[in-house]
């Protein structure tokens, strides 16, 4: 026997596979409990019965849909009697939000109601929420998935993905890139998270589209730097804000760094103690010879760590030449205490401790890495830095 579901019920996801199979199992061990519903000669409620009674090979029992509102019925079985999530919910709302809509003010030019206000439209949405059970902030968060991508949505429907997944999805620029992540999830379930991929999709982009040092020109007397080191064991649940490198990719680095230096010139770069061996090999590369660092003391919660839990990060410095040292009256002190700001995220107080080595010096500074420019007297450059005109003018240390 072939039938056709009707189109309200199409907005809701059938079952999976195990569940059908539960479900036929039942089917032939009791019987149809209740009937299938029709409507228009297409299956209005009941499409899992349906399917499982044909795999069951028993013949299903119809019933014709009498009521007024085919719609109310096929929500109320499918939003009342079945285990959607929140976000399967949302989407629902949202797409059947207009319909909704339609078939109150048809109910209404019937004479069984006044025309709502347009003033008090926004109440649908929270009618809405209520029929759903979601809030109507989800339900807004779900139309503008629904508008940006249906393919998306659909997941969502499906329960493939979360609204925040999704959201994590639209941030990528092409549907051809959404829909490869959607099929690795799709193929490996339990093990894909989709806001990680989307992130690593979007660093990739960056660190691609990033403008080369070549672009970068004159000589600079101060360099500081943040190396942007790919995570050895990256977590699973938390994306990384930022594209990642090799020690090899930023190896690769050191013949336009090299180009860049002065003659005499002065290096501050940062790293955690993990890290300490490769950032000294990558000063080496650059062309600079560590002397002395300093140590950021991280106020609050101390951190992870395999031996013992983190609470500091080195801040290297090196040397290019024979650059001068601080006069006597500016030598900071060697611990800078700072809060936590986010991750990767290094306390502004540096850049004061840095300028106030050499005060009224005009050095010609540039930051690279950057992911914002601390002030006109910085340049910077990296997949996140801002666009600037560097300066022209040479400046002698």
């Amino acid at each position: 026997m072939k039938l056709q579901a009707h189109r309200l019920a199409n907005h809701f996801p059938m079952m999976g596979s195990s569940e059908l199979h539960a479900l036929a199992e039942d089917i032939r061990r009791n019987g149809l409990l209740h009937p299938i519903t029709t409507y228009e000669g297409r299956i209005l409620d009941g499409r899992n019965r349906f399917a499982a009674c044909q795999k069951a090979g028993i013949t299903p029992r119809f019933e014709p849909y009498k009521g007024m509102e085919p719609l109310a019925l096929v929500i109320s079985a499918n939003v009342m009697h079945r285990h959607l999530t929140g976000c399967q919910r949302a989407i629902l709302a949202a797409d059947l939000l207009p319909r909704l809509e339609v078939e109150a003010k048809q109910r209404m030019r019937q004479g069984r109601a006044k025309l709502p206000d347009p003033k008090k439209q926004g109440r649908a949405r929270d009618h809405a929420a209520a029929t759903f059970g979601v809030s109507a902030r989800y339900i807004q968060d779900a139309k503008g998935i629904l508008a940006e991508d249906p393919e998306v949505a659909k997941a969502v429907r499906d329960g493939r993905i979360k609204i925040v997944e999704a959201t994590a999805l639209l941030k990528l620029n092409t549907s051809r890139e959404r829909l490869q992540i959607l099929a690795k999830k799709a193929a490996n379930p339990k093990h894909i998270n989709v806001a990680l991929e989307a992130q690593a999709v979007s660093n990739k982009r960056k660190l691609n589209g990033a403008a080369s040092l070549a672009t970068v020109k004159g000589k600079y007397q101060l360099f500081y730097i943040d190396p942007p080191w790919k995570e050895d064991c990256p977590s699973v649940s938390r994306p990384v804000p930022y594209p990642q490198m090799t020690q090899a990719e930023l190896l690769a680095l050191a013949p336009q760094v090299q180009r860049l230096a002065a003659d005499k010139a002065i290096i501050f770069m940062w790293t955690t103690s993990p890290r300490l061996p490769e950032a000294l090999e990558l000063m080496r590369a650059y062309g600079f010879e560590y002397r002395t660092s300093a140590i950021w003391c991280k106020e609050g919660k101390a951190g992870l760590g395999h031996w013992l839990r983190n609470q500091h990060e080195q801040l290297l410095v090196g040397l290019r030449g024979k650059f001068p040292t601080p006069p006597t009256h500016c030598k900071p002190n060697s611990v800078v205490h700072a809060p936590l700001r986010g991750h990767s995220k290094k306390p502004d107080e540096i850049y004061t401790l840095i300028e106030s080595m050499y005060p009224g010096v005009n050095l010609r500074k540039l930051e690279l890495f950057a992911r914002h420019r601390h002030d006109s007297s910085w340049e910077v450059w990296g997949a996140e830095a801002p666009v600037v005109k560097a300066r022209q003018t040479p400046i002698a240390a």
